[in-house]
């Protein structure tokens, strides 16, 4: 048991080390590699607050989804989904550093007992493209865009 942990500890600590060192370019501060690894954790914990504080006032996303229809349908989702897992790959950012694409491999499994296995995918691929402002001294995402690939 003692060496099961110590090898998951490990597995943690170089999965850390790696997005840490991914997010960083020369030993500076990446504020847009620091947005989306917030946001990815705050997905895979089902943290809807972390989401409220780095979306912008402005936000709109898809056929035109608000601020608040964005939290709301993530709220419900993060009540429904017992875990989520989130591989984020291609990621792409603009030379401006306003835009970044990249792709999502989700992973998740429902809630036992609320019988929605059938209605929430345990797997999905989708596409990102987050437009990013800087509002309130911080980083924020102003406009999301994704498609399902």
């Amino acid at each position: 048991m003692r060496t099961s942990f110590r090898n998951l500890a490990r597995v943690i600590l170089l999965v850390w080390l790696a997005a840490a060192m991914a997010c960083t370019r020369s030993g500076d501060r990446d504020p847009v590699g620091e947005l989306i690894a917030e946001l990815e954790a705050a997905a895979e914990a089902r943290d809807a607050k972390v989401f409220e504080k780095r979306m912008a006032s402005g936000f709109s996303g898809n056929e035109g989804i608000s601020r608040d229809e964005a939290l709301t349908l993530l709220r419900r989702y993060f009540i429904a989904y017992e875990t989520i897992n989130l591989d984020l790959t291609n990621v792409k950012r603009s030379e401006s550093g306003d835009r970044v694409n990249f792709h999502v491999s989700f992973a998740g499994r429902a809630k036992a007992g609320l019988n929605l296995e059938s209605l929430l995918p345990s797997t999905a691929e989708y596409n990102f493209e987050l437009r990013l402002v800087q509002q309130e001294n911080t980083l924020k995402v102003n406009k999301a865009y994704w498609q399902e690939s």
